[in-house]
Formats: structure tokens, sequence, C-alpha cells
């Protein structure tokens, strides 16, 4: 048989953005409403009154454990409130995220493969007008940013990643391995036992508030058996309370809710 380790990439980027609300609060801004600002790519330093403008701030990007993009930035002489700007992509022009704030540091959410190569630069503002930072690129940070997740008990050919389920509001998500061949019988079993080619499992992860992921759950049939394949396709509630997994090779001839799971005449 050849040799085969499941894998699975999750990628996205989890990002809290200044709001509209003015230069004394923060709130969140969807993808929907990242560019509803007017087109800022032409500004330059810019001075509406004739007096000063404050300092050039420097902005800086750096990644948390797993998907966020973190940026902070001293405070710039001179200014009042600061405004994050981004490029989506290569070429594209700089459009405000969010509304002005005062806070040095702000953090950024969005699914990584809408921002490949992204760009941003940062606005400090007073009553005279703004001053830009210098970009920053979001090339060359992105592997930091991707989550790597691997089975409890990871052998060849288990097929780790067949199947992949996520909550609707990104907290639980649930792999299928429909191949893997532990015995074990429900939740929390033996994970060591090979005894059951190709009997499936299923493994469930859950992110905490700091977004650091860990396994909850290592999940088998009520009635495994080999070639069952338990895990071939999954499903998740929104609030990732109720799993629902396949086994499209179980052979019980049982009817209905509730039946003999003993039964292997099918």
């Amino acid at each position: 048989m050849a040799s085969m380790r499941g894998r699975m990439l999750f990628v996205g980027l989890t990002w809290a953005v200044l709001s509209a609300c003015g230069p004394n609060s923060i709130d969140d801004v969807g993808e929907d409403e990242s560019n509803e600002s007017d087109d800022i790519s032409e500004s330059d330093d810019i001075s509406e009154t004739g007096g000063p403008l404050p300092e050039a701030p420097v902005l800086e990007l750096s990644l948390s454990p797993i998907k966020q993009f973190d940026f902070d930035w001293g405070a710039a002489v001179g200014a009042e409130f600061y405004q994050l700007l981004e490029s989506a992509n290569t070429g594209e022009p700089y459009f405000q995220v969010g509304g002005d704030g005062v806070e040095l540091k702000t953090s950024l959410t969005v699914p990584l493969h809408f921002r490949l190569n992204a760009s941003y630069k940062l606005r400090a503002c007073n009553e005279n007008g703004c001053t830009e930072s210098m970009e920053v690129d979001v090339v060359g940070s992105i592997a930091s940013a991707v989550g790597y997740f691997k089975a409890s008990n990871t052998d060849a050919t288990d097929y780790f990643g067949n199947s992949v389920a996520l909550s609707a509001d990104g907290s639980t998500l649930a792999v299928g391995a429909p191949l893997e061949a532990s015995s074990a019988v429900g939740i929390g079993g033996d994970q060591t036992d090979n005894s059951a080619l190709h009997a499936g499992a299923v493994y469930v992860y859950e992110r905490d508030g700091m977004n650091v992921w860990t396994q909850q759950a290592y999940v088998k049939a009520s009635n495994t058996d080999a070639e069952d394949r338990f895990g071939a396709s999954l499903a998740l509630s929104g609030d990732g309370s109720t799993l629902a997994i396949s086994a499209d090779l179980e052979d019980s001839s049982a009817v209905g809710i509730g039946g003999d799971q003993a039964d292997k005449s099918a």
C-alpha cells in the first residue's frame, strides 16, 4: 500500500479594525465594508490649513499564532487620530479600512486567499491634514499565518483531511480520516490501535478566545468495523454543537433509527 500522510492546511486571517464611529471608538469591519471609503491611492502628505502636519508614522505588521494580522505603531508627534489604508492586491488603489481611531494598534480579520498580495499604510492625522507611513506588504509574512493541523494519531494512508466541516461561527472544525484503522468505539478511545483497516475516524478541534486551536475529541463509530469509512463526509451546525458523520460502507441491514448495529448482512 502506497504510503501517504494526510495533511490539511487551514487558512484564514482574523482581524478587528478601526470603526467608522470617529476618532474615539473602535468597531469591527467585515469584508463587505472594508472598501467603502473613497480611493485615496493618490494621496500624499496633505495640509488642509497650512498648519503643521503630524510626523510620518511607522507601521509594523506582525502575526498572531494562527491566522491574524496585527498592526501596531508608535505615537506620531502631532497626530490626533490614525487611519489604516489597504490595497487588496498589487497595483490596486488604497482605501481606508474602517474609521478613524486613536489607539496605537489594531488587528485585521479576512480570509487569507483574499489578501495574498495586499499592502497597508497608516495615516497620522490632525486638523491640518494627514501624513502617511511607508507601505507594509503582506508578501513574505503569509506562511507564518497559515495554521497546520495533523491527526493526534497520524499514520500512513489514513486520509486525514479527506472531509472537512467548519462551523458558521468559525470556532469548531471537524476533520475526517475515513481510512484510519483503530477499532476503538465512541469518543476518546484507543488511538494507537490499528486492527480495523479503513474503519475511519473524525477529529474535532476548537478555537479559543486567543485564536488558538486545540483538539477536543477523537470520534469513532459506535459499531466500528473495518472498511466502514466512518468520516467519509461531515457536517457541523452553525455553532459547532452538533456534528453529523457518514460511514458510506457500513454494512448493517437495519432500517430507520436505533436498529441493530451489530448486523453485517448488507
